[in-house]
């Protein structure tokens, strides 16, 4: 099979699509198809001055090839971080220059449609009306809803477009991917998506990466962490992650000395949660900048707790990356996250770990005291984690589910 990839983020962007995407199509590979990509230009994220000076003189777009795929880097419209004029200019553009970069790159059989944003779905119908191509849309954050949820899109004018561009989207999909039953049935009852055209296919974890990645590996060392017991949250600090009960649980343990809380990460709020830990004089926490991709499995195996944070305001149904990663890293858990959602279902499914209310940072300080001081309970919970992932998230089993749906699609 000839397989288009259309994604924002690809490597050496650090951010969990990007590796999601690349360990997607590196697998495709191994199985004998042809993958292409069309991504942007990198220019953030990108965890070293190296990578930025790679890219900063591209013009319009960049080849490449990467593990056996043809890359094509197209550049976006670059926006600074809680710049929201400037983000929604450049999703507005995207389906043009994607669509170019697409056309360069010839006919494939099937594309696969990463969103957000949502506004991709525009240059995959382009696409599909050029070349007679199917494409499957990757819904990984239901937009426009997510946005409207956290705040950030208020004018009903914007909102009534990105809804259309939404379910123009859906209706000329051959298939909708969700990572999730929660998100299933939020397109079904809620965006009246018929239930045959939504499939559920988890997002994946090569746990292979995780268990050959030693807890001596040298992190600790570097960054002067020692034996301390340690807390971790790498990724994002965005709009959508709310570390107010990490830093509150790190102000309610902050006499005991062996635990440290490590908080590595950029995004809009990532200022504002060095201030609150700077205002609480606590020398328990530690923060660092985004790590390059390399470093990142380090990160997960020198810990012993993992945290996934998000905001109470997210009422989609969502499944972080992280929790996966920390799960096929055999990490107990400890997630803050609205009790009806996938999050909280898994952690109880997989009896890997902790989930409680964003507002309730009491809760998560005495979960973690409770692993620091009963390491066989520790050891159990991330035991259980690995094994949930291992049958259920594993890069080879999801990766075939993508290849027999592709086969279905193109057959029919």
């Amino acid at each position: 099979m000839r397989i288009l990839f259309l994604n924002t983020s690809f490597p050496p962007m650090a951010r969990s699509a990007a590796h999601l995407f690349h360990n997607l199509g590196c697998n495709l590979v191994s199985f004998g198809n042809t993958v292409s990509v069309v991504t942007e230009l990198p220019w953030r994220r990108l965890g070293s001055a190296e990578c930025a000076d790679k890219y900063r003189n591209a013009r319009f777009w960049l080849p490449e090839k990467m593990n056996g795929m043809n890359v094509i880097r197209v550049r976006g419209f670059p926006f600074r971080e809680g710049g929201l004029i400037g983000r929604g200019v450049n999703a507005l553009l995207l389906p043009l220059t994607f669509y170019l970069g697409a056309r360069s790159m010839g006919e494939h059989d099937v594309a696969l449609v990463y969103c957000p944003p949502v506004t991709l779905g525009l240059a995959a119908f382009l696409i599909k009306q050029l070349h007679r191509m199917p494409f499957v849309f990757n819904v990984q954050d239901i937009y426009p809803q997510t946005l409207i949820d956290l705040g950030l899109m208020k004018n009903r004018l914007l909102i009534r477009f990105f809804e259309w561009v939404e379910r123009f989207s859906y209706s000329r999909a051959a298939a909708i991917v969700v990572h999730s039953e929660g998100n299933r049935q939020y397109l079904i009852h809620r965006r009246g998506v018929s239930a045959e055209k939504v499939e559920v296919i988890p997002n994946w974890v090569d746990i292979d990466l995780f268990r050959q990645s030693d807890p001596e590996n040298g992190f600790r060392e570097k960054h002067g962490l020692g034996s301390k017991f340690l807390v971790c949250y790498a990724g994002t600090m965005g709009y959508a992650q709310d570390l107010g009960p990490i830093i509150q649980a790190a102000k309610e343990l902050q006499e005991i000395d062996d635990i440290r809380f490590l908080l590595i990460g950029e995004g809009v709020r990532a200022i504002e949660w060095r201030r609150m830990a700077e205002r609480l004089c606590l020398d328990n926490v530690q923060f660092l900048p985004l790590q390059p991709p390399s470093v990142y499995p380090s990160i997960v195996a020198a810990c012993d707790v993992g945290m996934v944070p998000l905001t109470t305001q997210l009422r989609t149904p969502v499944v972080p990356g992280k929790l996966l990663d920390f799960m096929g890293a055999r990490r107990p858990v400890i997630a803050t996250v609205n009790a009806d959602g996938d999050t909280s279902q898994i952690i109880r499914e997989a009896n890997c770990g902790y989930a409680f209310s964003p507002d309730d940072g009491h809760s998560v300080a005495a979960a973690i005291l409770t692993l620091y001081r009963n390491p066989t309970i520790a050891h159990e919970l991330g035991q259980n984690g690995g094994t949930y992932a291992e049958s259920h998230f594993s890069l080879s089993v999801c990766a075939a589910k993508y290849e027999a749906l592709f086969k279905r699609i193109i057959s029919s």
